[in-house]
């Protein structure tokens, strides 16, 4: 039970970082998408100005 015990948590121990790091991948995808839909709204009413500070944030 002991062993048991410390291979379950020794798993956990492992495995909880990793799935802190898939959470901010996740976040950044989404702020890059809503960065890209910015990016192409300006692009298309023209907003030459705008969408190149969206894609410097895209790309920082």
């Amino acid at each position: 039970m002991s062993r048991l015990f410390t291979i379950i948590l020794g798993t956990i121990m492992i495995l909880m970082p990793l799935a802190a790091f898939s959470d901010e991948g996740d976040d950044r995808k989404a702020q890059v998408l809503s960065l890209y839909k910015g990016y192409k709204t300006s692009l298309k009413s023209g907003d030459t100005e705008a969408a190149l500070k969206l894609a410097e944030q895209m790309y920082a």
